[in-house]
């Protein structure tokens, strides 16, 4: 305790400190308004593929959807025009305005840990007009404490969005390029595109021998990039023709290929009847061996609303987006295309793992005579060289979708 007499000299060295503080406040205060973000006017376009702002997953535990995807374009649109106000996003499937321009273009690449604690690492590449690579980098913002999980993905989100902004921003002022512009519309995504691992991976099946392959639509959807591995080597694919409704595509390769898996002529199904589906598991990797499945078909119906399907037990799971359903003669009785709603079920409980859906031949043959795409057929009494699955087997390849 300070003696009683000594307070006037404590008083005096309080009213000199204020003093002090007072001076310096205005220049502490011009140091806060330096420091806060001063947005850069430069157009920037930024390229996120398409699955990764459509993603959303299911919770059990809360009986919710998760919806992270939305989350980081949200957070983009909101936090990352606080750094770069003309920032907008280039989606894959859009056309741009032709009087679109802009000067920097950035691939963004979130990406969500698949476990507890949720995570996010968020890696970026930046490209001016003339598409040249201005710089790189990535963030890993500390994961969120919040009570939701839906809570901890948007302010995750926000989070890396900021701090990746933070270091374009900071890194372009300290040594400001010379920016041109260019037109939006000639951004070739194809150079951006991850292809150290595809977004989806399936199967197609040749249905002629000019090479033509028919696959699940959503497999193909919103692909930058398509390839199929035949032979062991990648042969890029381009989508000829394609109907949302069916969920049904048909992909140019431009290789002739030496047989074809013939639709049944004339005829449907039985019930109970013995198939086999091949599918391609391989995320990715050339070469690796696709996957059996033999089961029989199981009802004459697919899920509700559904057009054309039916259900059947001889999934091979993984990779059957698009996998062959195939009688023991080898001919092609459906397509399979119901593994992300049957996936869903199946974690609900509300149908058996094993069992999956598949769009009926004989739609696909009205959808192929109507695009003029040539195809052959095999009548049930004609005899077959091959067995169902050697046929499947030697006429089915698979398909890798980039974004």
């Amino acid at each position: 305790m300070h003696p009683a007499g000594n307070w006037p000299r404590y008083l005096g060295r309080a009213l000199a400190l204020c003093a002090c503080l007072s001076a310096a406040l205005p220049a502490l205060a011009a140091k806060a308004r330096n420091d806060a973000i001063q947005p850069d006017a430069t157009v920037m376009a930024v390229y996120v593929a398409g699955d990764t702002l459509k993603a959303r997953h299911y919770a059990t535990a809360s009986n919710s959807w998760i919806e992270p995807g939305k989350a980081f374009a949200q957070a983009l649109e909101g936090d990352g025009r606080k750094y770069f106000p003309n920032l907008y996003l280039v989606a894959a499937t859009q056309s741009q305005p032709q009087d679109r321009q802009y000067a920097l273009l950035v691939a963004m690449d979130p990406k969500w840990s698949e476990s507890r604690p949720i995570e996010l690492t968020l890696g970026y590449v930046v490209y001016d007009a003339n598409g040249e690579r201005l710089l790189e980098g990535k963030v890993k913002p500390a994961t969120a404490r919040m009570v939701s999980l839906d809570a901890i993905v948007t302010e995750t989100s926000v989070l890396a969005v900021q701090q990746a902004m933070a270091q374009i921003h900071r890194r372009l002022a300290s040594n400001p390029p010379q920016l041109a512009t260019a037109p939006a519309a000639s951004i070739n995504l194809a150079r951006l595109v991850d292809r150290a691992k595809p977004r989806r991976t399936g199967t197609g099946v040749f249905i002629n021998r000019s090479g033509q392959l028919l696959t699940a639509e959503h497999l193909v959807r919103e692909c930058v990039v398509l390839e199929a591995h035949v032979d062991d080597h990648a042969v890029p694919l381009a989508t000829r023709t394609a109907s949302s409704v069916l969920d049904v595509a048909v992909l140019d390769s431009g290789v002739a290929h030496a047989s074809s898996l013939p639709l049944r002529r004339d005829a449907g199904f039985d019930l109970g009847e013995p198939v086999l589906a091949v599918g391609h598991p391989a995320r990715g990797h050339a070469g690796d061996a696709p996957t059996l499945g033999r089961g029989t078909i199981s009802a004459e119906k697919g899920p509700r609303g559904s057009l054309g399907a039916f259900q059947f037990s001889a999934s091979p799971r993984a990779g059957n987006h698009g996998s062959p359903v195939v009688s023991d003669a080898g001919e092609l009785l459906g397509l399979s295309v119901g593994t992300r709603d049957s996936d869903l079920l199946a974690e609900r409980g509300l149908m058996p793992k094993n069992t999956d859906f598949a769009l009926d031949a004989r739609h696909i043959a009205r959808f192929l005579q109507r695009a003029n795409i040539a195809f052959d057929t095999l009548a049930p009494a004609e005899a077959h060289r091959e067995t169902g699955a050697q046929a499947a087997m030697a006429n089915t390849v698979q398909i890798n979708c980039y974004q």
